[in-house]
């Protein structure tokens, strides 16, 4: 049996986490790992907190944000759906296109299947296409109408702006800390972060948001023989070798921008990291990574700092059947 600590975040304001596009409508539904880390990380830096060197010594493991339904004393914890082949783990062929329909409309599944010993057949049996929606219920994504005024010109701009709403829940994710003593702080600075808000649109109040602990328990099957990802993972040097072997998994690819203390943007580098829902043959750990543009060198005060994404692994066992 797993235990995984969490914390819920309630939304106080409209979410706007930006999808990997360059258009307004577009954004997620989770907020990735890496984005968690470096919105705690940069306000452990200003309110000078330890939680700061615990992130750099990966003391701390985060996965991403995902969705958790609650109304009452029912309470639904979503994962992001197990990638996997089906060559691979040698199932049925034919399986292939009557699991593909229903799985494809899927993104998220609820952590109790993957309690069975094999999850793949925790589908079939919950007959996917006939479980109560219960994500229709958690949140919406609703496209709003926003206008740019040029500042000098006073020309004006029409575009769309998607933004998430919740209903019946919010967002969850988990922790594991690695030293003691760190609880506290962690508490602290996340407060303050649900003050101030994460993602974009902070300015006009959006990301606001207020926490509950709780837990999350997963009965691990006996046999268990896979590692389900659910944070954005990129293995140390010594972790590659055979990591793809039986692996099933996506990459995405993580880029954007960062601010200086005098007020200029600069584009970070941008990393290929391996996805939530990854199904990964052996346990990693995971890095941090240097993203650091080499523009940054052309700026005095910062020619000496460096930029960082941490990608480390926060995974449980599940089981698969395998040949």
């Amino acid at each position: 049996m797993i235990e995984i600590k969490i914390f819920k975040l309630r939304f106080k304001t409209p979410l706007h986490i930006g999808a990997d596009s360059t258009l307004r409508e577009k954004v997620d539904t989770i907020i990735h790992s890496d984005t968690l880390y470096s919105a705690l990380y940069d306000l452990a830096v200003r309110a000078r907190s330890k939680i700061r060197d615990a992130i750099s010594r990966r003391e701390i493991l985060l996965t991403s944000a995902f969705p958790y339904y609650e109304d009452g004393s029912e309470k639904i914890f979503f994962l992001p759906k197990p990638i996997f082949n089906f060559k691979i783990y040698g199932y049925d062929p034919k399986w292939d296109f009557e699991l593909g329909k229903k799985l494809k409309k899927l993104t998220f599944v609820p952590s109790t299947w993957l309690e069975s010993s094999d999850f793949i057949k925790e589908f079939l049996k919950n007959e996917i296409s006939k479980k109560p929606d219960y994500l229709r219920e958690t949140y919406a994504i609703d496209i709003l109408p926003r206008v740019f005024v040029d500042r000098v010109t006073s020309s004006s701009n029409f575009y769309r702006m998607a933004q998430v709403f919740f209903h019946k829940g919010g967002l969850y994710f988990g922790v594991k800390f690695l030293s003691d003593g760190l609880e506290d702080e962690f508490r602290g600075l996340l407060k303050l972060l649900g003050d101030e808000g994460i993602g974009g649109r902070r300015s006009t109040g959006s990301g606001a948001f207020e926490f509950e602990e709780d837990k999350l328990v997963i009965k691990v099957p006996q046999g268990a023989n896979f590692y389900l990802l659910l944070s954005l993972a990129v293995p140390s040097e010594d972790e590659m070798d055979n990591i793809l072997k039986e692996s099933s998994y996506e990459l995405i690819l993580r880029r954007g921008w960062f601010l200086l203390n005098t007020g200029h943007s600069l584009r970070r580098k941008s990393i290929w990291m391996f996805k939530e829902g990854s199904v990964l043959r052996k346990e990693i750990k995971g890095c941090a990574i240097d993203v650091t543009p080499g523009a940054l060198s052309e700026y005095v005060h910062a020619a000496n700092s460096e930029v960082y994404k941490f990608a480390y692994a926060f995974t449980i066992p599940v089981g698969l059947s395998h040949e």
